[in-house]
């Protein structure tokens, strides 16, 4: 489903350059739950941005269903993500001043089909968010911003999610419950799930765990 080749990322301060990701060789299969664990700064959320095509590899090869995304253009990429992989951000990105359902058809606006708002009721719905579809981020809670995001995630049956510390901001509670309705939308799609997260107790519930400083 996933396979990475040679894939390096580097960045330049200064006169400096600063290698951040460097894997010789990643193959990810279908609907696989993995969590990759590691140092702050040893390239976790570089990975997932180079996996989604937010981010170019300076080299090396992406190759995600067939499809290598280090060779389409960046309207290209941005087509592919949209309509093949669905990002939770770390801070969910959610926009001020458009409601729940606002941000999730918002999600749905680079894909081969229209907006569907009923599709984007729905999910938020199933995400127990019905009585708040049309409040704004700054009126929701932090799990219900929580739940806004994954339903902007996953509202395009998507067959990758990937996830970039997802219970970071939450308490314990709420931790526990958005990873459970996480796992829940996964397997509902047969999604393939990449999840960055620091907690060893969230890794744990993983398929498997990758470790960027022995994946580099």
């Amino acid at each position: 489903m996933i396979k990475l080749n040679n894939v390096r990322k580097d960045y330049l301060s200064g006169n400096n350059t600063t290698t951040i990701v460097d894997v010789a060789e990643l193959n990810i299969s279908a609907g696989e739950k993995i969590a990759i664990v590691g140092a702050s700064g040893s390239g976790k959320t570089t990975l997932l941005n180079l996996l989604s095509g937010l981010v170019v590899a300076d080299r090396g090869q992406i190759v995600i269903d067939s499809q290598d995304i280090t060779a389409l253009s960046e309207s290209e990429r941005d087509r592919f993500r949209a309509n093949n992989i669905g990002y939770l951000f770390q801070n969910f990105h959610l926009l001020d001043g458009y409601s729940a359902l606002e941000n999730v058809e918002l999600g749905m606006l680079f894909t081969s089909g229209a907006v569907q708002s009923q599709r984007a009721e729905e999910q938020l719905t199933k995400l127990g968010l019905g009585q708040r579809l049309h409040h704004q981020p700054s009126e929701l809670s932090i799990g219900q911003q929580a739940r806004v995001a994954l339903a902007r995630a996953t509202v395009n049956n998507p067959k990758i999610i990937l996830a970039d510390e997802p219970t970071g901001a939450l308490d314990s509670e709420s931790a526990r419950e958005a990873l459970d309705l996480l796992f829940e939308q996964s397997s509902s799609y047969n999604s393939t799930l990449i999840c960055v997260t620091h907690d060893k107790s969230v890794a744990a519930n993983f398929d498997r765990i990758l470790d960027m400083g022995q994946l580099q």
